[in-house]
């Protein structure tokens, strides 16, 4: 006999869902997956599959209802379950919706998107929880009609009384706004800070510079592996050719230029693009042939007006640079040898 337990949002969503509602795992799509979990997609509906059996899941699905009780715009949990093969959480995508690092990514910030997300972050500020997953990737946007909407939620708890009273800026904000880092400028972001009560913009910048340097540090070796096994977030395999992300659609657009190493330069631009530091993006890499290809244009270059931009990450993993002036890497070959220096130091 099952010994399945599914729990419902709502006697419409019992209704509206097959039963059991993991017969919506046929004819899915998997969008993203680890070694423990796995997100499909199927008419509308996610699907997420975890092996392991937490209470992860019920949680997520918890604060959800929670949110929505407070009217905050959060994607629609509408069941999860428990199941012998695993537990299950399924929500209602939200249709024209891209991740606000997509959306950033796809396009630059425009001043309406700036004021649409810092309405944003006002509202959220105001709801009394906390985030303690803040970034990007959990916010879904719409550029239709600039409504922002929350999603992976299992990081949401209410806020303690001492953490209203103690932080005029919470840290959630501050790791929202952080998450801009690479999109607009240090100034700016510094700016966002102050709005958002920060006594100390500029010392909280450069602590949360550091912070997520060396946690980015301590994840590499991971991260590394991810990208060489085709992990969805970083990479993808096209016929012989293993392709960054972010140049799915247009690497072929770019010559194929041969290496000494092809392997260690593409890890290393991965590294450079984790540290946002601007380099020539190696798009894709044939691993047998020892052949590559790189993006013709500097990513992410800062303006002249702050140099800190790319002086604290360079800092920050002890790469080698001439004080802080930036000058000096743009005086270099398009910063081919910025990554040779990164290939050298870890990978030869």
């Amino acid at each position: 006999m099952s010994q399945d337990k599914w729990f419902f949002d709502s006697r419409e969503a019992k209704n509206e869902l097959p039963f059991p509602p993991q017969r919506l795992l046929d004819g899915a799509v998997m969008v993203k997956h680890n070694p423990v979990r796995e997100v499909f997609f199927n008419s509308g509906y996610f699907i997420k599959r975890d092996s392991r059996k937490s209470h992860t899941f019920a949680k997520e699905f918890s604060a959800a209802q929670k949110l929505h009780r407070r009217k905050i715009a959060v994607v629609e949990h509408l069941a999860h379950g428990k199941c012998e093969d695993g537990n299950y959480l399924i929500t209602r995508g939200v249709p024209d919706s891209v991740t606000v690092e997509d959306h950033l990514f796809a396009q630059p910030v425009t001043e309406k998107f700036m004021d649409e997300f810092v309405n944003f972050l006002r509202i959220w500020k105001r709801s009394g929880f906390f985030h303690t997953d803040a970034h990007l990737g959990n916010v879904l946007y719409v550029p239709q009609n600039g409504e922002f909407t929350l999603v992976d939620v299992r990081g949401v708890r209410k806020k303690l009384l001492w953490e209203q009273l103690w932080f005029r800026c919470p840290t959630d904000v501050m790791r929202f706004i952080f998450n801009l880092r690479g999109h607009i400028s240090f100034s700016r972001i510094e700016e966002l800070l102050r709005e958002f009560g920060c006594r100390y913009p500029q010392r909280s910048l450069q602590e949360m510079v550091k912070a997520e340097s060396a946690r980015l540090l301590k994840e590499w070796d991971k991260r590394k592996r991810q990208l060489f096994n085709a992990y969805p977030k970083f990479s993808c395999q096209n016929g012989k050719n293993l392709v960054a992300a972010q140049y799915q659609e247009n690497y072929t657009m770019f010559p194929e230029e041969s290496s000494d190493n092809a392997g260690a330069e593409f890890a290393a631009s991965f590294f450079l693009t984790l540290f946002q530091i601007p380099h020539r993006r190696v798009c894709a890499v044939n691993l047998e042939k020892n052949l590559l290809r790189r993006a013709p244009e500097l990513s992410g270059i800062p303006g002249d007006e702050d140099i800190r931009e790319a002086a604290m990450p360079l800092d920050m993993c002890g790469l080698p640079h001439k004080g802080s002036d930036w000058r000096y890497y743009r005086g270099m070959a398009a910063l081919n040898d910025l990554s040779n220096i990164i290939s050298a130091r870890m990978f030869q």
